[in-house]
């Protein structure tokens, strides 16, 4: 995703559950931690906070095409619990230092760990990042690899080293490092992010041919991807019960960044 998330108002269960006496994340209840998922979600619009993919999803077990890993997402603390002091459980449970992410394990990448091939939680665990996808900051040091023939098409980039760092944008060289934290730019999720704007084009292309590539068309595809704009059916895994939501679509940093870039080259082409 790596766009900043708004947040809502946290779900009266969880907040019940912090403030009880010794209460910690592990001791909520099934209740109280299917209402924090289900607002963080919300939240988020159905996207993971970290690589922007739709959740909850299902990840094969890295090596086994059989086998499932149990989560089809994770909370997670974006200031991590081992980070508090032991007497500081209000601070590891506050509705604004959690998030919710995808499983983090689509595939392996050739010669490459199973470890080291996961990303967003799944390789982050309790490690800190200097960022809060809270922060409309973070969004102003990112970019994307647009250029489709690129070989590193769909990578995502950051004018901050320590971010850069973080978030793995040194492509193929980083996978191993210590130091990448989120590894944003595994392969798949580079083809995803690239398939994205693939599509745009494509759609402009069709356009093209009866000249009808127009700033407000642009525009009005740029808010298709800005806003929750896409039905989402939610099944509870507490009672099965089905509930639709407002969704926004998969790895919209990447279409609203190229939107925006095409948006202006547009408009300066209409002044010139």
């Amino acid at each position: 995703m790596m766009k900043r998330i708004i947040k809502g108002q946290e779900p009266s269960e969880w907040t019940y559950h912090r403030l009880q006496p010794q209460a910690d994340y592990d001791s909520a209840d099934a209740e109280s931690k299917e209402a924090l998922r289900l607002s963080l979600l919300r939240d988020q619009g159905f996207v993971c906070a970290y690589c922007g993919r739709r959740i909850p999803c299902r990840d094969s077990k890295m090596g086994q095409t059989d086998s499932y890993v149990p989560e089809t997402s994770k909370i997670e603390h974006i200031i991590p619990q081992n980070a508090f002091a032991d007497t500081d459980a209000l601070g590891r449970m506050d509705y604004h230092n959690l998030v919710v992410c995808c499983p983090g394990s689509v595939k392996r990448i050739p010669g490459i760990s199973i470890e080291k091939s996961m990303h967003c939680d799944s390789r982050k665990k309790n490690r800190m990042i200097h960022f809060s996808p809270l922060s409309s900051d973070i969004e102003k040091t990112l970019s994307y690899i647009t250029n489709t023939k690129d070989p590193r098409a769909g990578a995502i980039i950051s004018s901050d080293e320590t971010i850069m760092t973080e978030i793995g944008g040194c492509g193929d060289k980083c996978y191993n490092s210590n130091d990448n934290i989120l590894n944003l730019n595994h392969p798949t999720l580079r083809e995803s992010r690239i398939s994205v704007v693939k599509g745009i084009i494509q759609s402009m292309k069709i356009r093209e041919k009866k000249n009808k590539v127009t700033i407000e068309w642009l525009e009005k595809i740029l808010r298709q991807y800005e806003n929750k704009t896409i039905p989402y059916s939610y099944v509870s895994p507490l009672d099965g019960t089905q509930k639709t939501y407002e969704a926004y679509m998969e790895f919209r940093g990447i279409a609203i960044y190229y939107l925006t870039k095409k948006i202006r080259s547009l408009s300066k082409q209409k002044l010139s």
